[in-house]
């Protein structure tokens, strides 16, 4: 089976292995519903969601399909915000739709007690890993309008004398195509955290056990899609932990050579037009874990191509260290990191209660996964320590103890903190006559 896995990509090696994922219905402590969710079962993937940029009426009027999310963030309380969103209407219930890894044969629905009965550990865990997250790369690919963007391919080596894969990233089409729309619109740049994780995931066991959605990017992609931002997804572990400061240096540099071949002498004329073109604060930010300590460092030696453009970042369990923009005299990132543009998103330390095992009984973060702790979205009390780790950056609890689904919990507060930046980018981009199109 493994030699015959080896070869296939994604989708085509789920189900050559007999297995495959379905759009269901499941509850908060992860299980699946019974009644409504069976009719769930056979219910096949959503169909993508279309650019609003080519969404024309009969008129020939660009429709802006923004009123899903507008609609939402009107629900306050925390609780009910995160099941409206993510259970789409069905919060009363406390219900999630998710796209969950199954067993065909069986029909069985792969969960963290039965995955060593489907999937072995070993090397049949490690290929069905990277099929998933394959699939979960298409699904990007396929609701994102995204293609692989090749950023190296030379022959690098390991310690092993093995050859190493090229470095590539996910960027949106329609960025491909024309570069400067990297100044004209908003972009969403996402990076995930190091381990075997690869190119917009967070967990290969929650991949297989939890869901597509709260373990990768696919619903970031998805709700960019809703404001037509650009998207760029890199691949920092492409070429192992060793190689992920590299890999993201070149990905970057690759990636945004546009702005980092700016000439920093420029005429008067060009200084005064340099200024009105850096009101667009187009690059947004989403750091996981340790991407955040490579995206601060990246910014220690090229700040002055970045500053200007980023419109906000949202950090999710970031390994950063504010103290290095003190070694490297840099009071301008230090300014960012700790200014309204920038959050942080701390896991909780808190484990569940089960009402039914009485309200002293403690379960594991484990068994009621998709259950968000109360203090979602509130902000954190944080000590000297914190401060002086971090500074003073906006920190808000992210709803979960689970390090690898900080981003999906804390989604809705994500899109909250982006929107607010986005609109203001929006209105001083109106001001200065440029036309957002």
């Amino acid at each position: 089976m493994i030699e015959m896995l080896h070869p296939l990509k994604g989708e085509e090696g789920l189900i050559a292995c007999g297995l495959k994922y379905r759009f269901v219905t499941i509850g908060e402590d992860g299980k699946l519903v019974d009644g409504p969710a069976k009719e769930a079962k056979t219910t096949p993937m959503p169909q993508p969601i279309p650019n609003p940029s080519s969404t024309i009426d009969n008129d020939g009027i660009c429709e802006c399909q923004n009123s899903d999310y507008e609609e939402e963030k009107k629900e306050d309380n925390p609780l009910n915000r995160h099941f409206s969103r993510l259970g789409e209407g069905l919060s009363p219930q406390k219900l999630i739709k998710m796209t969950r890894l199954f067993h065909e044969k069986s029909n069985t629905m792969i969960t963290l007690t039965n995955r060593k009965e489907f999937i072995a550990d070993g090397a049949m865990y490690e290929i069905v890993c990277r099929l998933a997250m394959e699939y979960s790369q298409e699904v990007m690919i396929r609701d994102g309008q995204m293609e692989w963007v090749t950023i190296a391919q030379d022959q690098v080596v390991d310690d092993n004398q093995s050859s190493m894969e090229p470095i590539r990233a996910l960027v949106s089409t329609r960025l491909v195509e024309d570069e400067s729309k990297l100044d004209q619109e908003p972009t969403l740049l996402i990076v995930t955290g190091k381990g075997h994780v690869r190119a917009g995931v967070f967990s290969r066991q929650h991949l297989l056990t939890s869901g597509l959605e709260c373990s990768s990017a696919v619903q970031f992609v998805r709700e960019a899609q809703k404001r037509t931002m650009n998207l760029i997804v890199l691949d920092p572990n492409a070429r192992g932990d060793r190689f992920g400061m590299i890999t993201f240096e070149k990905s970057m540099t690759h990636l945004f050579r546009r702005w980092e071949k700016e000439k920093k002498e420029v005429s008067t004329h060009d200084k005064a037009s340099s200024t009105l073109e850096q009101r667009q604060q187009n690059l947004h930010v989403l750091s996981h874990s340790q991407s955040g300590a490579q995206f601060v460092r990246y910014l220690l030696d090229k700040s002055e191509c970045y500053l200007s453009r980023i419109g906000a970042v949202a950090f999710t369990d970031s390994t950063h260290n504010i103290q290095w923009t003190k070694l490297k005299n840099q009071d301008a990132l230090k300014h960012l990191l700790e200014s309204e543009k920038s959050i942080y998103f701390k896991r909780s330390d808190k484990t569940y209660a089960s009402k039914s095992l009485g309200k002293d009984t403690m379960v594991s973060s484990t068994d009621y996964v998709l259950k968000p702790v109360s203090s979602i979205g509130q902000v954190v009390d944080t000590d000297e320590f914190w401060k002086h780790r971090f500074g003073n950056i906006k920190t808000l609890c992210a709803g979960t103890s689970e390090h690898s689904l900080t981003n999906w919990f804390a989604s809705v507060y994500i899109w909250d903190h982006f929107d607010q930046y986005i609109a203001a980018n929006n209105r001083a981009t109106e001001r200065s006559g440029y036309t957002i199109h």
